[in-house]
């Protein structure tokens, strides 16, 4: 029978756990576009988490799928071109611990109103690969049914706090919430956390 030393044990958990550690950095890149529509278009801003590790190709991996391209639907081109309505891309590290990191990527800009976007995705540290819910969660409709109940608790809270306020007298709750029905094709975005 083989043993395996307590030494090379201890080694190889140590290596395991440090192929799944990232350390997310920013990189800000101010761009200047050559033809602005308006003075205060003329440069604007995205910040880049940009992933590193031990592993070049994974930190080259998991960098791509946690870009303002691929989460948020970025184009630089069209931004330098015609477009014009990013002014700042930016984002928050929601967690990075266990082999998972969680990451919020957003943006701003305005055209004839500001406005944002914002999206947030899971990575599995050791493939580099964002997971989907689908790939989480073993009950979807389960998880759907709760969210519901939730839901449903802020609209009541929501219609409590519009009835007492004299200024909303004219806001139909049925209009504005009763359309909404969350359903297991709604779970498209999730975060972790410690708890």
């Amino acid at each position: 029978m083989k043993f395996i030393s307590p030494v090379a044990l201890v080694l190889t958990l140590c290596l395991s756990a440090a192929a799944q550690v990232v350390t997310i950095e920013s990189k800000e890149e101010v761009y200047t576009r050559p033809k602005p529509i308006q003075e205060f278009k003329k440069t604007f801003t995205v910040n880049r988490p940009i992933a590193k590790t031990t592993d070049r190709a994974r930190a080259k991996k998991i960098t791509e799928a946690i870009s303002p391209e691929a989460m948020l639907d970025f184009d630089l081109e069209r931004e330098m071109g015609e477009v014009q309505w990013v002014e700042e891309t930016g984002y928050d590290v929601l967690y990075n611990d266990r082999g998972v990191l969680a990451i919020r990527l957003w943006m701003y800009g305005s055209a004839a109103y500001p406005d944002d976007v914002s999206r947030t995705t899971v990575i599995d540290l050791a493939k580099g690969e964002p997971v989907f819910a689908e790939n989480v969660f073993t009950d979807l409709e389960g998880l759907a049914d709760l969210i519901r109940e939730r839901q449903a608790e802020e609209i009541r809270e929501a219609i409590e706090a519009m009835k007492a306020d004299p200024d909303n007298s004219d806001l139909d709750p049925d209009e504005l919430f009763g359309r909404y029905r969350f359903s297991a094709d709604n779970i498209g975005e999730f975060a972790v956390d410690n708890d």
